[in-house]
C-alpha cells in the first residue's frame, strides 16, 4: 500500500497545480499624521500591501495586509519609529 501511494502522489502531483500559501495578517495602525510615512515605508519594508488610508484631525488610519513571517518584530519597530 505504501508504494502504491507513492505512486499516486508522484502521478497526480503534476497535474494538480500546487501552490505554497503563505499566512497573511491584516493589520490596522492608527498613529499621529507626522509619522504617516514612516509607517508606511515600515509597512512596505515588511513586504504589505496598503489596503486602504483614511486621515483625520490628528491621527492617519492605515490598514493593510502583511506577510506574518514578516511581524515579527514589528511591534518594537512601530514603536521606536513613532516617537
Amino acid at each position: 500500500f505504501r508504494m502504491a501511494t507513492i505512486m499516486a502522489v508522484r502521478q497526480a502531483y503534476p497535474h494538480a497545480g500546487a501552490q505554497i500559501l503563505e499566512p497573511i495578517m491584516r493589520v490596522e495602525v492608527q498613529t499621529p499624521l507626522e509619522f504617516q510615512g514612516s509607517v508606511v515605508g515600515g509597512i512596505a519594508r515588511r513586504r504589505g500591501i496598503i489596503m486602504n488610508s483614511s486621515s483625520e484631525i490628528d491621527f492617519s488610519t492605515i490598514e493593510a495586509e502583511i506577510p506574518l513571517g514578516e511581524m515579527f518584530g514589528y511591534s518594537t519597530e512601530l514603536r521606536s519609529m513613532t516617537r
